[in-house]
């Protein structure tokens, strides 16, 4: 029964990706039929016409000398030797749809799908753990290889299914340590770190940042499923989810401050507020947790700072949302330990965060002449400012504090 169902699985998933692969191959074979005709036709606009001289005259006295072939006026040379505008594509709105959000849509389908499985493996007790954590790792570096191999020729496709397969590696590792209970925590550490470097590799490979960011999806996947889905014993300790997140926004860190990817740094900001709020509703962490959370949200919202600090001009939206979404997600994950621990404290580590980054917007201001990164450094820093004041002043002179 289980190798019936494998083989009906492995038709249903079989036959789709075969028609997609089809479908994009004959689509990239038209355009470049379309694109060489084009090319034929500016070609042979381009010939130039001979011009046919006079009939001689026998019964003239003299013959009579054709005019010499007039020379175009240089405005119509111009003209014949500009390159033809590329034409506008019907069709392009239909391929951003089908080839860029349905993909990765359907790539996000997967990942669940693969989540699904394996919490149905584990509850029905019809597969056991270790055959679960050895088929999912298996099925992750199968994708990650035919993604590798499918993008000589489809790049899209491939690069998505090297993604899904990073997600699938990060998805079975922890579910492997946290619900399936087979990895201990060691093994579970220093097997994400190895995911999270090879995904920083293939990043930096194929330069494509979808790769990255469907493994960011991936590793996010189990604590969006779990708010969902009744999973009792997922969660892990502060601690542990501190770690995790320290592991996987490690290569978002570096893509964003060696590529310039600030979007997939919005991303994990996102992702890992989310992944914090839904897994603690109240303060049950300490300092050390709480000053880990500041340094790991600081780091992602200072990493574009290095180069964009040489970029000549105005910086992208992205990089600005990174920068301004940083602090308010700092806010928002620590906000059960600054409502309900002591106010003095809290006053001076907010004091600290205000003085941090007022002194990144200082390096900035010396180092770029334009004001657009000094703006929203220097709001986080009033932000922290009006909140230590609000913190060391009590709840009866809030409005004291937001005056100063």
């Amino acid at each position: 029964m289980e190798l019936l169902v494998l083989m009906i699985g492995l038709v249903v998933i079989g036959i789709p990706v075969a028609f997609i692969v089809a479908l994009i191959r004959t689509r990239d074979e038209v355009q470049r039929l379309g694109t060489r005709i084009e090319r034929l036709e500016y070609l042979e606009s381009r010939e130039p016409v001979t011009t046919v001289p006079a009939a001689f005259d026998a019964s003239a006295e003299s013959a009579v000398p054709a005019w010499p072939a007039m020379t175009p006026p240089p405005v119509a040379q111009d003209v014949a030797a500009r390159p033809p505008a590329p034409a506008r594509s019907h069709a392009s709105l239909e391929q951003l749809i089908g080839g860029v959000w349905l993909q990765n849509v359907g790539s996000v389908l997967v990942l669940v799908g693969v989540f699904l499985m394996i919490l149905w493996g584990y509850n029905t007790h019809r597969v056991g753990p270790m055959a679960l954590v050895a088929s999912g790792i298996g099925l992750g570096l199968a994708l990650a290889w035919r993604g590798d191999r499918i993008a000589r020729t489809v790049p899209p496709f491939g690069h998505s299914l090297i993604g899904v397969g990073i997600g699938v590696v990060y998805l079975t590792l922890y579910l492997g340590h946290v619900r399936l209970g087979v990895l201990p925590a060691w093994a579970a550490f220093v097997s994400l770190v190895a995911v999270s470097l090879a995904s920083v590799l293939a990043g930096q490979h194929y330069r494509v940042r979808q790769i990255a960011s469907l493994g960011v999806i991936g590793a996010y996947l189990p604590f969006m499923m779990a708010a969902w889905l009744p999973l009792a014993g997922l969660w892990t300790s502060a601690a542990g989810l501190l770690a995790y997140l320290a592991i996987v926004n490690g290569f978002v860190f570096v893509m964003a401050v060696r590529a310039g990817w600030s979007g997939l740094d919005v991303s994990a900001l996102l992702l890992g507020t989310l992944a914090w709020i839904w897994s603690f509703h109240s303060a049950t962490w300490g300092w050390g947790i709480q000053a880990g959370l500041c340094l790991l949200f600081t780091l992602l919202g200072f990493a574009p700072l290095p180069r964009l600090v040489g970029v000549e001009g105005r910086v992208r939206p992205v990089d600005l949302a990174a920068i301004t979404l940083a602090p308010l997600c700092l806010v928002a994950a620590s906000w059960p330990f600054l409502a309900h621990t002591e106010r003095v404290p809290i006053a001076m580590l907010l004091m600290v965060l205000a003085i941090v980054q007022l002194s990144a917007a200082l390096w900035v201001d010396s180092q770029r002449p334009e004001r657009d990164l000094w703006r929203p450094l220097t709001a986080a820093a009033i932000l922290f400012l009006a909140a230590a004041l609000e913190r060391a002043l009590g709840t009866d002179r809030a409005p004291l504090a937001w005056c100063l």
